[in-house]
């Protein structure tokens, strides 16, 4: 029977603590394991989908794929074979790209776009403007997000989602209370946002 330690294993026991260096990784099994900043406990950090080797994540991935293993951006090199890091990010590392400690939007135009993260603070004033890039994405995360009434976030002319669009028109008979005729009504749904549209009638007396 095997268990896994919550701090560190020494001669197949658990031990209450462990003597590592600060900031160093290792593997345990297919999990990534820190080194405390005390040097006294293996903390967990992520689980590799294939294998761990010498406290990276290992195996096969898709080209220019991205990741972050701890703090540090690595992309799939061109042959699908392995992983490359880059340089150690100097705040975090998020979806593979270093972060910024903060963004500040002061009286200019910014476009941004994709799913980005700020270590600190996002604001925007004096007039600025965050517009959105042409992908019609973006996501921001940040411990403060500031935008000021005499700002914008411009995302006009944006975005390819069609739950807005008008139905395609349907057809049915009315037999009972049509002054004795058979009446064919087309029926279609107008667009709309955020709700469904109201429908638009047209009759044919046959």
């Amino acid at each position: 029977m095997t268990s896994q330690c919550p701090q560190a294993c020494a001669a197949g026991s658990c031990t209450a603590s462990a003597a590592c260096s600060a900031g160093t990784v290792r593997c345990n099994s297919t999990n990534i394991e820190i080194c405390n900043t005390s040097g006294t406990a293996w903390l967990y950090n992520q689980t590799c989908a294939v294998a761990c080797t010498s406290g990276i994540c290992t195996g096969p991935c898709t080209p220019s794929e991205k990741r972050c293993n701890g703090n540090v951006p690595e992309m799939c090199n061109p042959a699908g074979s392995a992983w490359v890091a880059a340089q150690s990010c100097m705040y975090e590392c998020h979806r593979g790209d270093r972060t910024q400690n903060d963004l500040v939007i002061d009286g200019t135009t910014q476009t941004l776009e994709g799913d980005l993260k700020f270590s600190n603070n996002v604001t925007i004033r004096n007039q600025g403007q965050l517009r959105v890039g042409p992908t019609g994405v973006l996501r921001i995360r940040a411990r403060s997000i500031t935008v000021e009434s005499n700002t914008t976030i411009n995302a006009n002319d944006l975005g390819v989602h069609t739950r807005g669009a008008g139905s395609s028109a349907t057809s049915a008979s009315c037999y009972s209370s049509c002054n004795g005729q058979t009446t064919t009504t087309t029926v279609s749904a107008g667009s709309s946002y955020g709700t469904v549209g109201q429908a638009g009638i047209g009759s044919a007396y046959s």
